[in-house]
């Protein structure tokens, strides 16, 4: 038998309606994991043993559940082929004009689509079992693992850290990623440590390990309690230098600093105590001053708003400006537009060129 099986039209149309609601499914799919990825961040950090291995079930099934769909779908449409001799076999509906195919060469099409289908459920059998096992492996690394996996294979979810500081207390961070170039991002007053989520994602990105600190003194007066070292950098940069310290002892090979606003004066004060080779680079986003900014070490990279208003209404470019030329050499000094205060610019246009900025900063040999 040969000939043509013309194209359906009604079918066609059914393919190309389930071929777009498919692509627009993905897209919400993706948009709704982009909106709702730091909640599912912080939720598998809540309970990390028991919901990144839910995580990854979810991944499985994802994965696994269309490649086993189509391996199922291949099966039945071999087994008809084969059985009447005839592809397409009678019933079948088809999208474009297509050639008939019938007798031994139909049969042997039948038996090649179930192999196809055959190998295609084996491998999605495979895969499913090795992401369990590999996630049953990694042991407390799973969660990791997990997010990991959800994000294409870059680390993106946060990890909470508890790190000692010399004076017996202890810092609270969440850390990002894993490389041995490493960043600590220090809050402004406004802020905490979860104020960072974004740039940290976009430094995880670009090559770097990240840990954002809260700061004691933040946390405590957040609270309703007495804290006298809030604004008060010698005593705010003992929790920059302990997060500097563990990441040196976690192997990192260079650190650098990001400081905003109080967290700023906290970066440029531990760049001033530091021991030679602690901090290799600092960014400053309208810090507050400290005292000796002659002391500051490593390379620095200044950034203000030319109209940020300071105390009193004078623009902090000013004190900024003053803090920067007394600063040793190699620094740099970056002036936006705008008015917005350390922080607050990431919520503004001029969000991605500070970022492009401080990349290039922390990237250049």
């Amino acid at each position: 038998m040969s000939g043509i099986q013309y194209a359906d039209r009604a079918a066609r149309r059914l393919a190309l309606i389930l071929v777009a609601a498919g692509a627009l499914a993905g897209a919400l799919l993706l948009l709704a994991f982009n909106a709702w990825r730091s909640g599912l961040e912080s939720w598998v950090a809540a309970d990390l043993a028991h919901r990144a291995r839910l995580v990854v079930a979810v991944m499985i099934g994802l994965t696994t559940g269309p490649a086993l769909a189509m391996s199922a779908y291949l099966w039945r449409l071999g087994r008809r082929t084969a059985a009447a001799e005839r592809y397409p076999p009678p019933g079948l509906r088809v999208v474009r004009d297509t050639r008939i195919v019938a007798g031994a060469r139909a049969r042997r099409l039948g038996r090649g689509l179930q192999a196809i289908a055959a190998a295609l459920a084996c491998g999605g059998v495979l895969l499913a079992w090795l992401l369990w096992r590999l996630l049953s492996l990694a042991g407390r690394a799973a969660p990791v693992l997990a997010v990991g996996l959800a994000c294409s294979g870059a680390v993106f979810a946060q990890q909470p850290r508890s790190i000692p500081a010399p004076d017996g207390g202890v810092v609270e961070a969440d850390e990002y990623g894993t490389a041995d170039r490493a960043v600590v991002l220090a809050h402004g007053g406004r802020f905490d440590r979860a104020s960072w989520r974004t740039q940290a994602r976009r430094l995880v990105d670009a090559g770097f390990k990240v840990l954002a600190i809260d700061f004691r003194a933040a946390v405590r007066a957040r609270a309703g309690e007495d804290a006298p070292c809030l604004y008060d950098a010698p005593c705010l940069s003992r929790d920059v230098l302990a997060a500097v310290r563990h990441l040196r002892r976690s192997g990192a090979r260079t650190v650098a600093v990001i400081g905003a606003s109080l967290g700023g004066g906290a970066a440029a004060q531990a760049a001033a105590d530091a021991r030679p080779g602690e901090i290799d680079r600092v960014v400053l986003l309208a810090h507050m001053a400290i005292a000796r900014p002659e002391a500051m070490s490593g390379r620095k990279l200044f950034v203000v708003a030319r109209d940020d208003p300071g105390p009193g209404g004078e623009p902090r470019l000013v004190r900024i400006r003053e803090q920067y030329e007394r600063a040793p050499e190699p620094k740099q000094l970056l002036i936006l537009g705008g008015s917005a205060h350390a922080q607050f610019i990431f919520d503004t246009a001029g969000a991605e060129d500070l970022m492009q900025a401080i990349l290039r900063f922390l990237s250049e040999p």
